[in-house]
């Protein structure tokens, strides 16, 4: 059932007039026109110019071998040479915490410096035996 008068959905749209275009808009007065100045003129002169070089670069390898308490072979960091560590022990922080122990523990006659006594506690320094530079400690903890 269709009614007659019934607009049709996709029938084209016509327009009776003509859209104008905008009017155009009129100013009182313009603002005044800047006068075009050109960039300064910059003078070179025939002197000789800065020449930069670069610096040979040094790469410095922080990957040391994991030292433990035997002499090791290793690169000395400073006269960069292939060697056999040199090796001595020091009082470290194993000798300490054992001495902390045997006094939390009871032993407070001189007992508790015992730990002071054990090598196995103490820390490693390696050492370039050439330079006498340090390499690098092996502690025990």
């Amino acid at each position: 059932m269709e009614q007659p008068n019934a607009p049709l959905l996709n029938a084209p749209v016509v327009y009776s007039e003509v859209p104008q275009a905008y009017p155009q808009v009129q100013y009182a007065s313009s603002p005044p026109a800047q006068p075009y100045q050109a960039a300064p003129q910059v003078q070179y002169s025939n002197s000789p110019q800065a020449q930069y070089v670069q610096a040979p670069v040094t790469y410095v390898s922080t990957n040391t071998p994991k030292l433990s308490g035997n002499p090791q072979v290793a690169v000395c960091p400073s006269c960069r040479s292939n060697i056999t560590t040199k090796t001595e022990k020091v009082v470290g922080i194993g000798n300490i915490l054992g001495c902390a122990v045997c006094f939390l523990i009871g032993c407070q006659c001189g007992c508790c410096l015992i730990p002071f006594c054990i090598e196995d506690l103490k820390d490693t320094e390696h050492s370039c035996p050439s330079c006498n530079s340090l390499v690098g400690k092996s502690s025990m903890l």
